[in-house]
């Protein structure tokens, strides 16, 4: 799989395998849409961000699961009417 050169390139390294998460967030409070807008300008900027989803666990599960890399946000929608809460999802895709 490709990983990062210095330069920004991308070369073949092998035993590489590039990890990928998508994590929905569900029923978020219209107060953390700034919050949400912030991780999309990063994701725009193409900054890589570190991903922990449980920084409890023990250090084998974080060594597993923790993904460093660029994100995507998809769309900000409301499918819960009335109730004025959001919902999102964010694509991790790690880069070295």
């Amino acid at each position: 799989m490709p990983t990062p050169g210095a330069a920004g390139a991308e070369f073949v390294t092998t035993g590489y395998m590039r990890r990928k998460a998508a994590v929905d967030h569900e029923s978020l409070d219209l107060a953390d849409v700034p919050v949400l807008e912030q991780i999309a300008w990063l994701a725009a900027s193409g900054t890589n961000v570190l991903f922990v989803p449980d920084p409890a666990a023990d250090p084998p599960t974080l060594n597993m699961r923790t993904l460093y890399g660029r994100i995507q946000r998809g769309d900000l929608t409301n499918p819960y009417g009335a109730a004025l809460r959001q919902q999102t999802t964010f694509t991790i895709t790690e880069r070295l």
